[in-house]
Parts: C-alpha cells; structure tokens; sequence
C-alpha cells in the first residue's frame, strides 16, 4: 500500500537528508485544527505562549534539511496542504512526502500514483519460477504462510493464487485479507468466493468496477464471514482511536456476560484474519489497530446497529475511569508508567472528549478534562498530563468547551473548571490569575452551594494566595490556616502539602523567617511521604529563599542544589526545576562558581530549546538565558556575557515578559558595576527599581541580595550628589526607554 510504498522510497533516499526521515501519521486524527501540532509532537515541539504551533515548527524546520512522510492525509487535505505550503515557503531544504487518495494540490507537487502489485494473467500462466516473482503472488505467499505455516504455492494453485490476484487488483490490502482466509478456505474456495461477490456488487461487469468499490466487495466478504460475536467486537472496537489493548477491549468491546477469556479468543480470531493488527512491546502490554479503511468500514456497521452511541459512551467511561486513575500519581513518585499509558491512549482521549462534549454526556467530558488538567491548585503545578506534556493550548481549548456545557455540569464541576481555566490562561496569555480574582467570589458562591469540604479548603487556599500575591498577608495567613485545618480534618495529603508551603512563602515574606521554615519543613516531610516528587523540589527552593531572606547564601545554594536534584531519576530538567536553576543562577553572582553552575545552566538550556521550551515555559527560558549572562561575566567571559543577556532581553521583549525583561536590566546593572562603570549601572539599577515600584513585581528573595549589593556597590563608587542626580535620572526613565538603554549597552559592547 501506499505507506509502506512511502516507507520503502524514504529509506532508500535517507542519505539526502542530513537530519533525517520523520514519519507522522495522521490516521488516528480527526480535527484538522490539530494537524500542525501533531506534525511538531514529532519533533518534539510543544505549544508555546504568544506564538502559534506552527511558527515553532516554522522555526525549528527553517535551517535543517529533512523529509517530513505525512501518512494517511486524505481525511484532514485541506488542513496538511495548508501546513505543507507554508513549510515549503519558509523552510527551503526540507522535502515533504505525502500518501493520501487526494493530491494536496500545492505549488511545486509532483503526484506518483501509486500501482497496484503486479500480477499475473491467469488466462496465461507464466512458467513456475517465474510465476513466483509477481509482487501480488509474493505477498499472498507471505500472508498465508503467517496464518498457515504449511501453505505453499504449487502448481496445482497457481492457476487460484493467479484469479485472486487479478480479481483484486493487486491491491495490497485486499490481497493480504484474501490470503488470511487459506486457514478456512482452499484458495480454488476463496477464488470462487470473490467471483460470486463481485458479480454481486457490480451488476455483472467486472471490467468497471472502481477500486474502492471493489474493496468494499472484499470487506464486505470478509466481515460476512465473521461469527456474529466476532462482528460485534470489530463494531465495537472501531471506536477506538489509535490502537487499544486487551483490557480495554475487555471493557468496551465486551458484550454481556462475556469474560475477558472470551474477548481475548475473539480478538485472537480478527488479529488470525487480519482485520486487527497487533503490536507487541516487551516494556508494555500488547497493543491492537485496525487499518483505517477496515476501521471506517465497523464503524459504519457499528452505526447502522443501533449501538453506537452505547458504544462510545462505554469508551467514553473507560477514558474518564482511566484519566482519573493517572491524574492521581502524576506528579509522584510513580508517575512514569501513569505519563506513557497516557500518551499511548492520547487518541481515545480526544476522540472520547469529542464525543461527550459534542452532545454525548457533558459530565464525562467535564471528568475527562479535568482529569487531564490535573485539577490542579491555583499556581504552575506539575500535576496535570497537559502540563507535562506540552498541550497547553489545546488543554485550554477542552477546558473552554466544557464550560461551554455548564448547564449540564454538576456546580462542582462547573466551578473547577473556571478555576483550571484561569491556570491554563495565566500560563499560555499571563491574564488567567487576574481573571480569576475577578471571580472568585462567584466560583466561592458555587462551592458553597456543594457543601464539599475539599472544595471550600480549596477556594480558601485560593484565596489566600491571591491575597499573598497583592502583598495582604495579614489576610492571607488567616484564609491559608483556615483552609489546613479543613484539609487536615480530611486527611487530603496534597491540600496540606500546598497550603503548608503557601503558608511558609507567606509568613516568609511578612517577616517572619522562622515560623517560615516550620511551615515548609512540615510540607516538605509529608511531600517525600506521598512520593511528590515535583512538588518536593518547589519546597526545597522556597527553603532556599528563607535562606536568602536571611543572608545565608551558602545554605541557600545547598537548599537549591537539593531542589534541582529532587526529581525522579536526578532529572534535572522538569518544569519545577526552573525556580531553583534560576535561583543557583543570582547566588552565584555573590557566592562565585566553580563552573559547576555554569555547566548546569547551559545543559538545562539546551534541553529546553528542544524539548521543554515549547510547554509554555519560554519566558522562563529566557530568564535563564539572560542570568546564564551574568554566570559567565562572574567566570570572565565579558563578551559571551553580554551575548546570552542580549539573547535573554530580546525574547523577553518579543514575549511581552515584563518582569523578565526589569530581571535582564538588573543583570545588566550587575555586568557593567563588576566592570566599573557605576555610573550606568546606577541609572539602570535606578530604572528596573521605578518600573517595579510602577508594575507591583517585587523582587525575588534570591535577587535580593544581589541588589542590595549593587546598589550599595554603586553608591559607593560614586559621590552622593553624582548618585542621587543618576538615580533621579533612571527613576525618570519611560519602560520603552530603559529597555532600549538596555539593548545599546549589550549591542554596542
């Protein structure tokens, strides 16, 4: 067939692509809306904040030289001519292989229709030896030994093999299931059996009979030839998108009072016919598919049975049953398994969520989503699949249709889902926390209503943090330890955990560094306890922070260092890493380096250009860039300084970042003070000091020490009259004339 075609040619023309083949199968999709993303999942592109898909794709396709196989692209033409024109634009050395019954009908095509297998006449048989080397012979050859290792082609049937062959076209697909009926059938039985089928379906004329058509004549054949139970099970299976395994056959192929003995002998009998191919894994258990043309084929049978909405409900169940039990250990200990049976089941995940939001049961949907959110707590938590996974975007986009069902959805329901909204938001367009302060006390008014004791501790702790956020901690600390007792009472593990470390970054900030650490430690022990391992990390570096609070920067490098370390199999690089990567990167200014931090800055920056920047996270990126600026200029390396800082401020302001880009000037103040030029520094120092009184962003516990060495720095350095008049001057600044005073120093030097 025509993948396996594609396949062949692309192996053979591999060394004219530096960067390699990548194959992307478009099969199992259904919205075209997503056809760009999951060509960059390929690459392991993820959704970025402010810039579309596929821009990123654009941009990390731009200078490489490779060929992109896109299989399978009849269902979504318009949306991969689309995508292939704008690749083909933008990024010259790239070449594009595509398999689908439609020509994309861009500029620059070139169409191979693709043959069908060679075959014999069998009004005129060619000798033996030669009779062998047909492509259709061969194949059914292969295809039946597979299923009946005694088969052998002689030359008693190779007058059959031949009328097989040439009744069918050559075409693979038809010919393969053809060859799987030699373990019921003599092939003299399958031949006559064709012959009597297509007379049937063509009215006599043979000669006229179209290739789907007569395709259909073959499926038709083969699925008559099923048991009733055998029949039932390929409808049932075909709702599934993207393969399934055996219990998940069990649980929504099943029909009453059927084991999964019995399910496991009749997918047994579809894998033994070919109508279901199975992939074996040692690391995992064995997955199930059909061919997309067999899979269409149930699922208009499934239709005409009447059955099909019980159906996708029941997969629709086995999803949300699924999402839910992962959305438990994402985030712990545990959660590696949990993360790849996800991924694995991605496909069924969107197709379940398209069904129940589109009218199946708005409920499902609503568990589905939320399962797959994380039901995360308000803040950049690393409990959610979307979030590890980089379907941020998309995430939004389930969230957002499922609060469009809100008349069918439980009050809870509803309420979680504005809440995961503003996370996802806050994340993707950094708008999501302001509209959810907005209503909180509307989403408060519909936990009420529930009377749910974890739900109500939740929107406490919620409001508490926002409380916190705008600097109201005699506010917020009460909120916080009403919210503990309620989860303590409960026993809910994580609401403790979070609402301790809220409560140690609160009673930190109000001064009172002490009673801080009390929280923390007590949050960090129960942390290690239930295996969060994410979550240990953040509160490791809000230790550290206590330390910096309290000029103990040695204590606070070990505390951060700890914190980067803290994830499973001394990952170093998950998203709840950055905080302490940024962290390590200020003491270093004061403490110095031994290379040590250096080293991990630029690992981890690597690593996230090609695999974590795309989570949304790119604003972050560039905060490691630009303080990676600084850790060189601390190691002497005065030039490379000021190219990362340049390279940091510069996707800061493209990103529209604005407490990164104040983070950068203050770097930048840093730079040019280590190098005597006071006078600079002073008037930048002065202008990130303005714009943070202006914005409401303070600085960080970990930046504080390094400012107050500026300054104190700086003040020296110049005479009292000279400073005052300089940081009057930078006070003065406009934000759009600070940043460009910034850019000129890096550019020029």
């Amino acid at each position: 067939g025509k993948t396996r075609l594609a396949l062949q040619v692309a192996s053979e023309i591999l060394t004219q692509f530096p960067q390699g083949v990548w194959l992307v199968e478009l099969a199992p999709l259904a919205d075209p809306t997503l056809v760009p993303q999951t060509v960059a999942s390929v690459f392991g592109l993820r959704e970025e904040p402010h810039r579309p898909i596929q821009t990123v794709l654009i941009d990390y396709l731009r200078s490489r030289t490779l060929l992109v196989v896109l299989d399978n692209c009849e269902h979504l033409i318009d949306a991969c001519a689309q995508l292939a024109e704008a690749l083909l634009r933008a990024c010259p050395q790239i070449g594009i292989m595509a398999s689908s019954r439609e020509a994309l009908g861009v500029a620059g095509e070139i169409l191979y229709r693709v043959p069908p297998l060679h075959t014999p006449d069998p009004r005129q048989l060619p000798d033996f030896e030669t009779f062998q080397q047909y492509e259709a012979v061969q194949l059914f050859s292969e295809r039946a030994i597979s299923v009946l290792p005694s088969f052998q082609v002689t030359d008693a049937t190779m007058a059959a093999i031949a009328q097989i062959c040439a009744r069918l076209d050559g075409i693979p697909l038809a010919i393969e299931l053809a060859a799987a009926r030699v373990a019921l059938l003599r092939v003299e039985q399958i031949a006559a059996r064709l012959d009597d089928r297509f007379r049937l379906l063509t009215s006599g004329s043979r000669t006229a009979v179209p290739r789907q058509q007569t395709l259909r004549a073959l499926i038709d054949w083969s699925y008559d030839l099923l048991s009733l139970p055998e029949q039932h099970l390929l409808q049932r299976l075909a709702v599934f998108a993207g393969g399934w395994t055996l219990e998940a056959a069990d649980a929504v192929g099943a029909a009453a009072g059927q084991d999964t003995y019995e399910v496991l002998d009749l997918l047994t009998r579809l894998v033994d016919k070919s109508l279901v191919l199975v992939e074996r894994n040692p690391s995992q258990d064995a997955r199930y598919r059909m061919l997309e043309t067999i899979r269409q084929y149930a699922l208009e049978r499934l239709a005409a049975s009447g059955n099909a909405d019980a159906t996708r409900r029941r997969h629709a169940e086995y999803c949300m049953a699924l999402a839910e039990e992962a959305s438990q250990w994402i985030g712990r200990r545990e959660q590696k398994p949990w993360l790849t049976k996800l991924q694995l089941e991605y496909d069924n995940m969107r197709t379940a969520l398209s069904w129940a939001l589109g009218g199946g049961d708005a409920e499902i949907g609503a568990r589905i989503t939320l399962a797959l959110a994380g039901h995360a707590l308000i803040g950049h938590d690393t409990n959610s699949f979307w979030l590890q996974g980089g379907y941020w975007a998309e995430g939004l986009r389930w969230l957002e249709s499922a609060l469009e069902q809100q008349d069918a959805l439980t009050t809870a329901r509803h309420a979680w889902i504005l809440a995961e909204i503003s996370t996802y938001r806050e994340l993707l367009h950094g708008d999501g926390w302001q509209q959810y302060y907005d209503e909180i006390d509307y989403v408060f008014a519909l936990f009420e209503q529930t009377g749910d004791q974890a739900d109500m501790a939740q929107i406490l702790q919620d409001k508490g943090f926002f409380s916190w956020l705008v600097g109201s901690y005699t506010q917020a600390i009460p909120l916080l330890e009403e919210a503990l007792a309620i989860f303590q009472a409960i026993d809910h593990r994580f609401g403790i955990i979070r609402t301790l470390h809220l409560l140690g970054d609160v009673t930190r900030d109000s001064g009172d560094p002490v009673r801080a650490v009390a929280f923390l430690e007590q949050s960090l022990t129960l942390c290690r306890a239930e295996g969060y391992i994410g979550y240990s990390s953040l509160v490791l570096n809000a230790l550290g922070d206590v330390a910096c609070t309290q000029n103990n920067l040695p204590q606070a490098m070990t505390l951060f260092w700890e914190a980067l370390g803290a994830s499973e199999d001394g990952e170093k690089r998950s998203i709840s890493s950055i905080w302490p990567l940024r962290n390590l990167g200020w003491v270093t200014l004061l403490q110095g380096d031994n290379g040590r931090v250096l080293s991990v800055l630029q690992d981890s920056i690597g690593w996230y250009r090609e695999r974590y920047r795309e989570q949304g996270i790119q604003g972050w990126l560039a905060r490691l860039i630009s303080i990676k600026g600084a850790v060189l200029d601390v190691a002497n390396s005065n030039q490379e300084a000021l190219t990362s800082l340049r390279e940091g401020l510069l996707l800061q302001q493209q990103l529209g970042i604005i407490d990164g880009q104040i983070e950068s000037i203050e770097i930048l103040a840093f730079i040019l003070q280590r190098h005597g030029q006071p006078l600079p520094a002073a008037r930048l120092l002065s202008a990130a000091t303005a714009l943070r009184t202006k914005t409401g962003m303070p600085l960080s516990p970990a930046e504080r020490p390094v400012y107050d060495h500026m300054l104190a720095a700086t003040r020296t350095a110049l005479n009292p009259e000279l400073f005052d008049t300089t940081w009057a001057a930078g006070h003065a600044l406009a934000w759009e004339q600070a940043v460009a005073e910034a850019l000129a120093f890096v550019e020029s030097a």
